[in-house]
């Protein structure tokens, strides 16, 4: 879902694909009451790992840093550089 999603959000920047991806982990790990009140009973990692909403938002995250990272290395490379040297007749 984040790949497919990730292809929209070169092209609008308002839509994060991490949100999409996060909607789609949501679906499939549910989250109960005993993970929102377990978030103020963390004592370490482990107690991370095991509460669905830090999975859902480690996802979240994971996705939007991903795309951030492809989107900063893709577009210079592939869409404004070739542009530039055609403006300027370098190509």
């Amino acid at each position: 879902m984040g790949f497919i999603i990730a292809l929209l959000t070169i092209i609008h920047p308002l839509i994060a694909a991490g949100w999409f991806s996060g909607l789609t982990e949501a679906k499939y790990r549910k989250v109960r009451k005993s993970n929102i009140a377990n978030l103020s009973k963390v004592h370490g990692l482990r107690d991370l790992w095991n509460n669905n909403i830090f999975r859902i938002l480690l996802v979240v995250i994971g996705t939007n840093l991903g795309v951030s990272i492809v989107t900063l290395v893709i577009l210079p490379s592939r869409v404004f550089i070739p542009l530039f040297l055609r403006i300027f007749g370098l190509q």
